[in-house]
């Protein structure tokens, strides 16, 4: 009888494309430009991750993303972690939604670029 080990390794990567394929599980579409992105995920077999994206995406896929995610705008007040990357900056007319209230993650739209900033952390 044999038995394989399978290793699973930390990935992490500040390649725009490469965070949003880690991240996505596919790459971008045609409607969607990855600008910037940051992407970690942990070694466990879990998949535990933080990223961080801006994307300039089509009204269409704007719009596929907040259904398919169930997303609403956020009332709460808008909170970036210490450690954001330094690209991860917006104007100041911003709409922010969210999963649930009680998520931490946050998608913030720039209403004067119309950029979305994905930043998404399950631990």
């Amino acid at each position: 009888m044999t038995f394989g080990v399978t290793s699973c390794s930390e990935k992490k990567t500040d390649d725009a494309v490469k965070s949003y394929t880690y991240w996505a599980d596919a790459p971008p579409q045609n409607d969607l430009k990855v600008i910037h992105g940051k992407y970690w995920q942990s070694a466990n077999f879990t998949k535990e991750y933080i990223v961080y994206l801006e994307l300039a995406a089509s009204s269409t896929w704007k719009e596929d993303f907040i259904k398919q995610n169930h997303l609403v705008v956020s009332k709460d007040e808008l909170s970036i972690p210490t450690d954001a990357p330094s690209w991860f900056r917006f104007q100041k007319t911003i709409r922010v939604w969210k999963q649930n209230e009680n998520n931490q993650s946050q998608y913030i739209e720039d209403l004067q670029t119309g950029h979305w900033f994905i930043f998404e952390q399950q631990l």
